[in-house]
C-alpha cells in the first residue's frame, strides 16, 4: 500500500479512537491508484467528495478498504457519526447526495467502489471510465429516461451486475433490455447468455435452461451468430450436468466436433467434459484428461483465464484423489493465472484449496495462512458457500490449535448457512457441519452433545453408507467410549470400517478407526482382540 493511504489510514483510525472528527478536511490527492483502508471501531459513515459527485459509504465496525481505482484528483473525505442502529457486520451500503439511485444501484455501486481488488469479466474498453460514469448510468437506468442509455452500456451493465452477484440489479436491467422491441439479434442474443449466467450463479438451473432454450431457438438459423449458438448450447450441455439429466453427455459428446472450428468453445466443451466425469460418472482419470486437453487449448488461445479454470479443476480431481504434489503444482499455476488476472473470486477459491491440501496433510501454520488469504479476500461477500467453505476449514485448525470456542463459532456458521439456503447439496453438507461441531464438542469434554449432533447428522443421511456416514460412525464410537460404553463403541466403529472398506482406497478415517478399535478393546481388557486387529 502506498504511503500516502497508509498515512491517511492512520490519521482516520486517530480520529476514530478519539471520537474527534473534522468536517470537509482535504486528506487525500489521489495522483495514482490508490487503496484507502478504514478500520472503524464503530459503525460510521464516510463521505467521500470529487468535483464529479459526493458518495457516502455507511460502513460496520470492521476493517475495509475503498478502490479510487479510476479516478485521479482531489478528493474530500469526512467522516460522521453514525446515528443510525448499528449495521450489521456485513452491511456496507453507499449512495450517492446529489441524485439518490434505487437501492439495487446503490448496492451495485457499493460493491464496486467498496471491496478488495474487485475483479471484472468486462472488457477494459467496455466499462464505464470512471466511477462517476458508472453511477450516472445507474441512476439513469432506475429513471424515466433508461431509454437514453444504449444498447451496449446497458449490457455491460448487466455484464457487472453478474459479476458483482448483485441479482436485483441484473433483474432490472434484463426486464429493461427485454423490453425495447429494437434490440438488434446480437444484443438479444449477449442478453440472454448473460442472464442465463445470472440464473446458474444463482443455482436456478430450470430457468437457465429456459433461457438457453428460448435463444437457441431464436437464432439457430443465424450463421453470422454461429459463435453465440455453439456457446448457448455449451452452457445449455453443463446446465443438464448440473441437474444430473441422462442427455447431458450425449449433449457434449454430439456437440465437440462441431466447435473444432472455434477452439474457445471448444476448451468449453472439453472442460464440461471433465465436469460430467467428476460429477456424474465419478471417472476421476477420464475427467482429469479432458481438463487438461481444455488447458493445452486455452493455453494455445493464450486466454490464462480459460486456462486457470482448467487448472485449478484438474488440480481439485488430483486433491480428491489424494495427489497431493500434482494436484499443489495444478493449483499453484492456476493461483498465478487468476491473481494475475484480478479475478478475485476464483482466486479466493483456489487459494482456498490450496489451504484445504495443507490441513489435509496437518501442516496447520500453512493451511491457515491461505485459507485466512482466501476469507480476507472475500471481505465484501462472506456469506456465500465459498466463505462457508473456509471457515469449516477455518474452524479445523482453530481446534487443533486447541481454541475450540473458535472452532464452534465458525462450524455454526457454516451449519447455518447451509440449513438457510436450498441446493441439491445442502443436507449433506449440513451433515457434514454437524460432524465438525460434534468434534468440537467431544474437544470440550461433552459426549453427550456430540452424540446428539451426530445422531441428528445421521438422520439427514438417512444412513446412506457414504464415507461421510462412516465418519459420524467413527466419531460416534469415540464419544461412546467417553462415555464408558466400549461395547456400544466397538458396535460403531465395526460399522464404520465397513463402509470404508468399500472405497477403492484406504482413507485417513479408516486408518483412525483401527486405532479407536485398538483403544476399545484395551478397555474392555481383551488384549486377544487388540493384537488381531
Amino acid at each position: 500500500m502506498k504511503s500516502v493511504s497508509h498515512s491517511l489510514t492512520m490519521l482516520v483510525c486517530g480520529l476514530l479512537l478519539v471520537g474527534c472528527f473534522k468536517a470537509n478536511a482535504r486528506l487525500l490527492e489521489v495522483q495514482e491508484r490508490s487503496v484507502i483502508t478504514f478500520s472503524s471501531p464503530v459503525a460510521q459513515d464516510y463521505h467521500l467528495s470529487t468535483p464529479d459527485r459526493h458518495y457516502i459509504i455507511r460502513a460496520p465496525h470492521r476493517q475495509f478498504s475503498v478502490h479510487l481505482r479510476d479516478y485521479l484528483g482531489p478528493v474530500d473525505i469526512t467522516v460522521h457519526n453514525n446515528a443510525a442502529p448499528t449495521p450489521s457486520e456485513n452491511d456496507i451500503s453507499i449512495h450517492s447526495e446529489e441524485k439518490p439511485a434505487a437501492m439495487e444501484f446503490a448496492t451495485l455501486l457499493g460493491e464496486y467502489l467498496v471491496g478488495e481488488e474487485t475483479s471484472s469479466t468486462i472488457a477494459p474498453g467496455n466499462r464505464p471510465a470512471t466511477l462517476a460514469e458508472l453511477a450516472e448510468l445507474a441512476e439513469l437506468a432506475t429513471s424515466s429516461r433508461a431509454d437514453e442509455i444504449p444498447d451496449h452500456q446497458l449490457i455491460t451493465l448487466l455484464a457487472l451486475c453478474n459479476q458483482q452477484r448483485n441479482f436485483g440489479c441484473a433483474d432490472l436491467i434484463a426486464r429493461q433490455l427485454h423490453s425495447r422491441s429494437a434490440l438488434g439479434l446480437q444484443d438479444y442474443a449477449s442478453t440472454l447468455l448473460l442472464y442465463a449466467r445470472v440464473q446458474h450463479r444463482q443455482d436456478r438451473q430450470d430457468e437457465r435452461i429456459r433461457l438457453l432454450e428460448q435463444l437457441l431457438q431464436k437464432i439457430g438459423g443465424s450463421q453470422h451468430l454461429k459463435h453465440e449458438y455453439l456457446t448457448a448450447r455449451s452452457e445449455l450441455c453443463d446446465a443438464l450436468i448440473f441437474q444430473g439429466r441422462n442427455e447431458s453427455l450425449r449433449c457434449l459428446q454430439t456437440l465437440l466436433p462441431e466447435t473444432t472450428a472455434f477452439p474457445d468453445i471448444h476448451a468449453m466443451v472439453l472442460n464440461n467434459l471433465g465436469g460430467y466425469y467428476t460429477a456424474v460418472e465419478r471417472q476421476s482419470d477420464l475427467a482429469a484428461s479432458y481438463f487438461l486437453q481444455a488447458e493445452q487449448v486455452y493455453q494455445s488461445l493464450n486466454q490464462p483465464y480459460g486456462e486457470a479454470l482448467a487448472l485449478y479443476n484438474r488440480g481439485t480431481i488430483l486433491k480428491d484423489n489424494r495427489q497431493y504434489q500434482e494436484s499443489v503444482k495444478a493449483l499453484t499455476s492456476a493461483y498465478h493465472l487468476f491473481r494475475e488476472g484480478d479475478h478475485l473470486t476464483e482466486y479466493a477459491r483456489t487459494t482456498a484449496a490450496l489451504g484445504g491440501i495443507y490441513l489435509a496433510l496437518e501442516r496447520y501454520p500453512l493451511a491457515n495462512q491461505f485459507l485466512t488469504e482466501a476469507l480476507n479476500k472475500l471481505s465484501g461477500n462472506t456469506e456465500n458457500r465459498l466463505s462457508a467453505a473456509v471457515k469449516m476449514m477455518l474452524g479445523s485448525i482453530s481446534r487443533e490449535a486447541g481454541d475450540t470456542e473458535e472452532a464452534v463459532a465458525y462450524h455454526t456458521d457454516y451449519v447455518r448457512y447451509h440449513r438457510e439456503i436450498i441446493r441439491s447439496d445442502s443436507p449433506w453438507r449440513v451433515a457434514r457441519g454437524l460432524l465438525e461441531l460434534a468434534k468440537d464438542q467431544s474437544a470440550l469434554g461433552e459426549p453427550d452433545q456430540a452424540l446428539t449432533l451426530l445422531e441428528e447428522g445421521e438422520l439427514i443421511l438417512e444412513s446412506d453408507h457414504s464415507p461421510l456416514h462412516a465418519s459420524i460412525l467413527a466419531e460416534r464410537a469415540g464419544a461412546l467410549l467417553s462415555k464408558n460404553l466400549p461395547e456400544e463403541a466397538e458396535a460403531s466403529a465395526l460399522a464404520a470400517l465397513e463402509i470404508f472398506q468399500r472405497e477403492d482406497h484406504v482413507m485417513p478415517e479408516e486408518l483412525r478407526v483401527w486405532g479407536k478399535l485398538q483403544e476399545i478393546y484395551i478397555r474392555q481388557q481383551a488384549p486377544q482382540k487388540a493384537l488381531t486387529t
